[in-house]
């Protein structure tokens, strides 16, 4: 590694009070752990979060969602019809309107394409927004190419913002080269994987504990759900005393922003610590 470049690690990494965690435990850039140049570089990549994927920023959603077009299939008729009864549920909840029902089926459901494997929901599909993912995609690819790699880095280090925007321009062709085969892609969702894993159990954590109140669960949604990433109801939950109520479920109280609007919900409720929020008033209830 260039002297020059470790000052510039040493320098901008104390500024942001960059940490390596330990190779044990999972982190954005871990992939790179036995390479310290190549995971700073990732993790000043990752700096920019949305603009990475916007379309005023790298406007790498569309290119993405282009270049993993080959991959997707139709949704699984299984998957359809659990996706169509939760609509229709919502309909007769009066939780979304007809049209809202009916564009739902039309366009999400029954004439959408994703990518699945033997049936199940991959986590590519969420590629093109997860900033984590997409630095550890980048970063591979400017170590592929490899033009100009020390003046490269040097300039990401220092502004990898408007380093990425003069790449923009060339950043499909550059994907159609040196990642000709489109499903290498799927092994850049380590951090998607992470993150579904740990609402898949804040979901199940939060079901099990209403079951234990009473409630019956008459639908979940769970990974790759097209309910919650349209209407952002993870779970319709049945009580015989509170009616049904419709639930967005948060990992932590951090990860709720209170001011998301989730017209949909009747109730927010926290995993960790465990607590639930009416939606409206955003007072906690007390079962």
């Amino acid at each position: 590694m260039d002297k020059i470049i470790k000052e510039e690690i040493a320098r901008i990494g104390e500024l942001m009070n960059v940490q390596i965690l330990k190779e044990s435990e999972y982190s954005d850039c871990e992939r790179f752990s036995d390479n310290k140049q190549k995971r700073f570089v990732c993790k000043r990549i990752a700096s920019l979060r949305s603009k990475l994927h916007s379309r005023d920023g790298i406007g790498l959603r569309a290119i993405i969602d282009r270049r993993i077009e080959e991959l997707e299939t139709k949704i699984p008729d299984e998957l359809q019809t659990k996706f169509i009864e939760g609509a229709e549920l919502l309909f007769s909840l009066g939780k979304i309107t007809e049209r809202e029902k009916d564009y739902f089926i039309d366009k999400k459901v029954i004439n959408n394409k994703l990518v699945y494997i033997d049936g199940e929901w991959q986590p590519i599909n969420k590629l093109n927004t997860n900033y984590y993912d997409l630095a550890e995609l980048l970063t591979d690819l400017i170590y592929r190419e490899g033009t100009n790699l020390r003046s490269t880095i040097q300039s990401i280090i220092n502004d990898p913002l408007t380093t990425l925007k003069r790449m923009k321009p060339t950043l499909e062709s550059m994907l159609s080269e040196y990642f000709k085969d489109t499903k290498e892609f799927l092994d850049y969702t380590k951090n998607i994987q992470k993150t579904s894993a740990i609402g898949e159990k804040a979901e199940n954590d939060v079901k099990e504990y209403l079951e234990s109140n009473g409630f019956k669960s008459i639908y979940d949604g769970g990974n790759g759900d097209l309910i919650d990433m349209a209407f952002g109801t993870d779970l319709i939950m049945q009580h015989p005393e509170l009616g049904v109520k419709t639930i967005q479920v948060k990992n932590s109280e951090k990860a709720w922003n209170k001011d998301d609007e989730y017209k949909n919900v009747d109730w927010v409720v926290i995993a960790n610590p465990l607590t639930i929020y009416d939606n409206k008033t955003k007072e906690q209830i007390e079962l």
